[in-house]
Order: structure tokens, then sequence, then C-alpha cells
């Protein structure tokens, strides 16, 4: 992991975006690349190049494997924050039925319930919210939303109870 942040410092330092990228996806096309790999290729297509040239990465990638739902969400959070909101909505109700995994759906909801918060959709996030916590009851994300409303309700010893217990 050293020697890759050594190397990717070594291309950078030379201006060799090319180089970079090069060697981010002969690692993120290894027979045995997991996520992380195929991601951080992602985020330096991002970053180094554009959010397109991110997002038709992650269009491959979930060409390769459709039920992936962590390369969804990103997909949709990026065409969230370029603008395109109801598009971003609708892909991530589709990622939420694409599992049965209690903590991806919990995730995946809490993505939702911030992009509906964001989009001015308070009952929806909300709803969101109250069906993550109905199966967890200490999930990070949905209690640090539910501690905002309490707060703007102004609730706020019930905001610190929902905020402690996302610390423990």
């Amino acid at each position: 992991e050293q020697t890759r942040t050594w190397l990717l410092n070594w291309y950078r330092t030379h201006k060799d975006v090319d180089g970079a990228e090069a060697f981010l996806r002969r690692l993120a096309e290894a027979p045995d690349a997991g996520d992380n790999q195929k991601l951080a290729l992602v985020q330096f297509l991002h970053s180094a190049r554009s959010a397109e040239a991110a997002r038709m990465e992650l269009d491959r990638l979930i060409d390769q494997n459709p039920e992936n739902t962590a390369f969804r969400s990103i997909r949709a959070s990026m065409a969230f924050e370029m603008g395109q909101t109801e598009q971003a909505i609708a892909a991530m109700t589709e990622t939420l039925s694409l599992t049965d995994n209690p903590e991806d759906v919990a995730d995946l909801r809490s993505l939702l319930a911030r992009m509906l918060e964001l989009t001015g959709d308070h009952a929806g996030a909300r709803q969101q919210v109250d069906q993550i916590l109905s199966q967890d009851k200490s999930h990070v994300e949905a209690l640090k939303m539910r501690a905002g409303w309490l707060i703007e309700q102004d609730r706020t010893d019930d905001a610190i109870i929902a905020l402690r217990t996302a610390l423990d």
C-alpha cells in the first residue's frame, strides 16, 4: 500500500496523469482486484480528469457487475452532485431494490434520505430514517439526521440522546 502511494506521488510530482491512470487501471483490472482498487481508479479519474470520466468508468464497472450496489450508489451520488437530482433519486431507489443485506439497505436508505432532505422532501427523508432506525436503532448516519431534526424542533435533550447513541 505504501509503495503504491509513493508511486502515485511520483507520478503526480512529474505531472504524469496518464502514467498514474495506467498504473491504477492495471491494479483495478488485476484478476484479484477488489472494489477498493476499482474505486481508487474512479476517484483518481474524478480528481485528475473529470466527473464525466469517473462516471464513464463507473458505467463500465456496472456493466461488468450490475448487482454491485457500491458502484451504483456512487454513480447516483455523482449524478446528484451534478444537479441531476431526480435521476439520482430514482437510481438510488432502484439500487435499494438490488440488495437484501440489511446493512447495505440501511446505508443506501441513508444516502437516499440525504438526497431527499437536500431536495426539500423532508417527509420522504424522515420516512427513510424511520425505516432505518426501525431495523437498526444504532445506525449512525440515521441517528445524526434525526438529531438534526430534533434540534430544529428545539428538542435538544432528545437530540443529545440520539447523538450519544450514535457515539456508542
